[in-house]
């Protein structure tokens, strides 16, 4: 509601143009009488000016007049008053309806038919001061929208440099990895994460939250956290991922969820672990670009349930494979006849790309091309990993070699796990965590976790669950050799592997961490355990091997059923390198 007081106020100034000085004299009287004030112009040049000095709040326009006429300093007042409502009127004696047309034309709002009707001309003028109200009101409205509008949009820049500072890039910015992250609006709900395992392995996964925008960027944090936090330490990924669902089945809303395909490279980049959750099926495919497999989802999305069960597909590859994950705002991509690029799309764009060219790239345009100008619909997000040996960059490595984590000192300490835990739980994250948080380890974590994974290994696989590793000749003999690996973990009622580690300072900067582990089990051949790296050509035996490789005395019992080493490590450079 508007008090209609506003209207009538002594104040409002009305311009009043017409070369006639009796019809000036005429207005000016009648609307002196209606209580407004009075500006008078003899011709459209000489009513510019004064608008410009007196800012009126409504003009009455005369159209033919010397000098120059209404139509023209019309426009011109409407030009200057662009940030307001100024109200014109025309005065006229032309009821052409061409003549009035252009009057509307040229900018102005009402007109008025000469002679002057008084309860005509003051309804007319206080319409257009009704509306003048009106546009103020929703200027003002307009202008604290975009106020409001101003500061989410930097509220959410703010937020968005917080969360690329959470959710880092870790290795996606290593050679072999190519992605693209393309988000519809400041926050992304699709998620690409990669890092190192100490193990050398590399991790890493591309996940869609439901929707996008805020709401599905939120649940980047609690996922984040996780993946990095575990994957460091070398968690598997199926301890990483039924942690990731337990923590967002507690955090999130029931509609939102989170669907994910996750993959580790192994070191050496000869064999892959992948699973898949509600993810479009990711793709391994050869240098060549010959689709090898297609990763489909193995279970729901995550945060759903309250539990899931992850057991990772294995698959050889070789250098050159690549793997491409990406979010389904790529197959579900449409053009302007509601056509999806689908599955089969993708495909042919991968095969027909030529091996020079970059895959992401070529993705892009693609899309691009085949939206045909429609707007991006949906995140998109994909992920290419080329099968080529991880290399750490090179800052990363001076960093680990000159900073030094916990001066050297003396300690000693032992874990034991029984059947229970062995089928459980996997210790080695756990005892990595225990050790560098008692000695730090600065540049020898990766080769400390080698040593402690190929040993435990040893003696779970060999020395509780007597697996035979003559079985890991192709592919179908390392899917047999973990069939039973998983088959016999699931029986163990009985058994037990023992950690005792002593560590002696050497100098300021260095020390010898003694490595003993000792398992319950029948034993083993020992000597088929002391092959050198280079005389072993084969797809087993070899862990033991590596770990001679990096530590000193590396003993066995007789029965195979204990194995000692030694870690010598210093922060110190090689001499070397």
């Amino acid at each position: 509601m508007f008090d209609d007081e506003l209207f009538d106020e002594p104040t409002l100034k009305v311009l009043l143009v017409d070369d006639d000085r009796i019809n000036r004299v005429l207005l000016n009287a009648i609307l002196k009488k209606e209580g407004y004030d009075v500006l008078q112009a003899s011709d459209g040049k000489e009513a510019t000016e004064i608008f410009r000095a007196e800012q009126p709040d409504l003009v009455l326009m005369d159209v033919m007049m010397p000098v120059m006429d209404g139509y023209e300093a019309t426009k011109i007042i409407k030009a200057e008053s662009a940030d307001r409502f100024v109200p014109v009127i025309f005065l006229t004696a032309v009821t052409d309806e061409q003549a009035l047309a252009t009057c509307v034309e040229c900018g102005g709002d009402d007109f008025l038919i000469k002679p002057y009707n008084r309860v005509i001309l003051k309804a007319k003028i206080d319409a257009m001061l009704r509306i003048r109200q009106l546009y103020a009101t929703m200027k003002a409205q307009r202008d604290e929208i975009s106020y409001h509008q101003a500061r989410i949009e930097h509220e959410h820049q703010v937020a968005e440099r917080i969360f690329k500072k959470i959710v880092p890039k870790g290795c996606l910015e290593s050679e072999n990895i190519s992605y693209l992250l393309s988000p519809v609006s400041i926050f992304n709900g699709d998620m690409l994460l990669s890092t190192r395992a100490p193990s050398g392995s590399l991790y890493g996964m591309v996940g869609d939250f439901t929707g996008h925008g805020l709401p599905a960027a939120v649940g980047a944090i609690p996922v984040a956290d996780v993946f990095y936090g575990m994957a460091t330490k070398g968690f598997s990924i199926s301890a990483i991922v039924e942690e990731i669902n337990r923590k967002l089945k507690a955090v999130l809303p029931t509609e939102v969820f989170f669907a994910a395909f996750f993959f580790e490279v192994d070191a050496e980049c000869t064999s892959m672990m992948a699973w898949n959750a509600g993810q479009p099926d990711a793709l391994l495919y050869s240098a060549d670009r010959a689709v090898k497999a297609r990763i489909a989802s193995m279970s729901i999305p995550l945060g759903v349930i309250g539990s899931v069960k992850c057991e990772p597909e294995r698959f050889s590859v070789e250098p050159g494979d690549c793997v491409l994950a990406y979010s389904d705002g790529v197959v579900e991509a449409s053009n302007p006849s509601g056509e999806m690029l689908g599955f089969e799309g993708l495909q042919k764009i991968i095969q027909s790309t030529p091996i020079e060219d970059d895959i992401i790239s070529t993705i892009k345009q693609y899309l691009a091309d085949f939206r045909k100008g429609e707007e991006q619909a949906d995140d998109t997000t994909i992920l290419e990993v080329s099968m080529a040996p991880f290399e750490q960059a090179e800052a990363d490595v001076n960093e680990r070699r000159t900073a030094s984590g916990k001066a050297p000192r003396s300690w000693s300490t032992s874990l034991v796990l029984q059947d229970e835990a062995l089928r459980d739980v996997d210790p080695i994250p756990v005892v990595m965590h225990v050790l560098t948080e008692l000695q730090g380890f600065v540049g020898q974590r990766e080769p400390l976790f080698t040593v402690l994974a190929e040993l435990f290994n040893n003696a779970l696989d060999h020395g509780i669950l007597e697996l035979d590793s003559s079985l890991k000749q192709d592919v179908e003999g390392f899917g047999e050799y973990y069939r039973q690996r998983v088959e016999r973990l699931e029986k163990l009622d009985k058994g037990q592997v023992a950690f005792h580690f002593n560590h002696v300072p050497q100098g300021e900067d260095g020390g010898t961490l003694r490595i003993e582990i000792e398992d319950s089990g029948t034993g083993f051949d020992v000597a088929q355990v002391m092959s050198t790296l280079e005389s072993n050509l084969g797809n087993s035996g070899r862990g033991i091997a590596l770990v001679r490789s990096i530590c000193d005395n590396v003993q066995f019992s007789e029965d195979g059923r204990r194995c000692s080493a030694e870690l010598i490590w210093s922060t110190r450079p090689h001499p070397l390198s």
